[in-house]
């Protein structure tokens, strides 16, 4: 055999091994794709109101076009006071996020979907009272507690929403 057949031989038997590794590797994405966990979500939710703060857990995920499922996994409440009550001193609601209530509400959502995780808090009329009454009091309550909540879940949990809710929202 001459050295250009030999070289030509070289690279068939190059190009087919190259062949065959990318159809495999294609075949294990296809497979990977379609055998992996649907795309896992959690929302905490604070629904803050006039009197107490309830804490619920809800895990989500697509099921298909346009249908998501959607199960509570865990509740709890906050204390006995909304947090319209810190009008007085607006930063002291950075101690209201350290409640047990919710610091174990984020340690209950599995590690592996804490990234894709989020935390909404919806406050009530009583702040959109105070906003009406003090919007800079009120926006500095919504201001301390964004801030406090970006702490939590080790800073891997999306950034927090907070907001008041029209009337109509809730």
């Amino acid at each position: 055999a001459t050295m250009k057949q030999k070289t030509l031989s070289h690279w068939r038997m190059t190009s087919l091994l190259l062949l065959i590794m990318s159809v495999l590797t294609g075949f294990t994405c296809v497979l990977a794709w379609v055998l992996s966990v649907p795309d896992v979500r959690y929302l905490i939710l604070l629904d803050t109101g006039s009197f107490h703060t309830s804490v619920y857990t809800y895990r989500y995920y697509s099921t298909g076009p346009g249908h998501v499922e959607v199960t509570e996994t865990n509740f709890c409440d906050i204390g006995l006071v909304g947090i319209s009550a810190f009008k007085e001193n607006p930063e002291i609601a950075v101690e209201f996020v350290k409640d047990p209530c919710l610091t174990e509400s984020i340690s209950k959502i599995p590690e592996v979907f804490l990234a894709h995780s989020s935390l909404e808090l919806c406050a009530t009329a009583g702040m959109r009272v105070m906003r009406l009454a003090d919007p800079d009091v009120a926006q500095k309550i919504l201001t301390s507690l964004a801030q406090a909540l970006s702490s939590l879940g080790g800073g891997i949990m999306q950034p927090p929403r907070v907001r008041i809710l029209s009337g109509l929202e809730e």
